[in-house]
């Protein structure tokens, strides 16, 4: 017959838990909040039972009046309420101090501790903290660099939407011409380049002709002769006027 296997004893976390915090995380629930709802629950079916003994008096003793049965009932509900609190209070400490309690040296392992090593020493620890800083770092930095490639995107977006509209602006122009037998913009630039060509080249002609025939020099002697002649037409009447004038005021 084979001997019976050997049982390992499940260890404990080293971190020092409350019996009712490690309870409450074995569990997944707290040992408080259990007793919270049987608290409410057992106080619900004793405020019940007030309410159809209640009822039972008003059905059964007609006699008695109103206010007095409100009164009396309001004064046995004090006293059931005070009577519930101290027998909860009695079971709660009994809870805590005997179902829940847990032996010293309990090997208990939790679930969610399972085939992980909690054996790490200060050190490790620390090194380990200082890792996740640096991801927590990295995770940050991307976040930021995601945002502000969203908030570009979204300026990009915005002149898409601009040149869209410019573009749409234009087919709608270039329609409206070809409907109207518009010539072409381009078209008329160089229809307008080439006129200016043909003017400068007209120009410097007439430019080279003037020159070569000397007509700059001619128009030159005539404006002299012309100068003269006014400067001495001027001079005339100018002297004739300054002769006239004792005239006029010894008369």
């Amino acid at each position: 017959m084979s001997a019976n296997p050997t049982i390992t004893p499940l260890k404990r976390s080293t971190r020092e838990y409350d019996d009712k915090e490690f309870l409450g995380e074995h569990f997944s629930y707290l040992l408080a909040d259990l007793l919270d709802d049987w608290y409410n629950g057992y106080n619900l079916v004793a405020y019940k039972a007030i309410d159809a003994y209640e009822d039972y008096i008003k059905n059964n003793r007609p006699e008695i009046k109103d206010m007095e049965m409100h009164e009396a009932i309001d004064q046995f509900q004090k006293r059931v309420e005070q009577e519930l609190d101290v027998q909860f209070n009695i079971f709660q400490k009994y809870m805590y101090d005997n179902i829940t309690r847990l032996p010293p040296n309990t090997n208990i392992q939790l679930a969610h501790h399972k085939d992980l090593d909690l054996s790490a020493t200060k050190e490790q620890e620390d090194l380990l903290d200082q890792e996740l800083l640096k991801a927590r770092r990295k995770i940050l930095a991307q976040k930021g660099f995601k945002h502000k490639l969203e908030c570009k995107s979204r300026d990009l977006d915005k002149e898409l939407a601009e040149v869209d509209k410019v573009s749409n602006m234009l087919q709608l122009l270039t329609k409206i011409a070809r409907n109207e037998n518009v010539p072409h913009v381009d078209d008329s630039i160089r229809y307008v380049a080439s006129e200016a060509e043909r003017l400068r080249q007209s120009t410097a002609a007439l430019v080279e002709a003037i020159q070569g025939n000397g007509l700059l020099d001619r128009v030159a002697d005539n404006q002299n002769d012309r100068s003269k002649f006014v400067q001495a037409t001027l001079q005339k009447l100018m002297e004739r006027y300054k002769n006239r004038a004792p005239a006029s005021s010894s008369s």
